[in-house]
């Protein structure tokens, strides 16, 4: 059994509220689905998949200003995977209020 390495990337950029017992529950679902000897993105839940959808903010031309834009960005847009889509949970888990949000 191997791994891809979109799947890796995506197991990598996943923070796991749950811990290592979710990475393990994730990796045996993942072994699971996939048939072909080589777990795929496509075998991970989609909050974890959703991950590789988001680009990087690290970019040489970037300004420092465009990069924390893009990283606020990338950590409210992974919160709201984590929370289902629910704003008020999603500011609460980032700290900020709705309205800010």
């Amino acid at each position: 059994m191997t791994i891809s390495e979109s799947a890796y990337n995506a197991l990598l950029s996943y923070d796991y509220p749950g811990n290592v017992r979710e990475l393990k529950h994730v990796i045996e679902r993942a072994v699971i689905l996939c048939n072909d000897g080589v777990i795929q993105s496509r075998h991970l839940p989609d909050e974890i998949a959703a991950t590789l959808s988001i680009s990087p903010c690290c970019k040489e031309d970037m300004t420092l200003d465009e990069s924390v834009r893009c990283f606020e960005k990338q950590k409210i847009i992974n919160a709201l995977f984590e929370t289902g889509g629910r704003k008020i949970e999603t500011a609460n888990k980032l700290g900020i209020s709705r309205k800010v949000l």
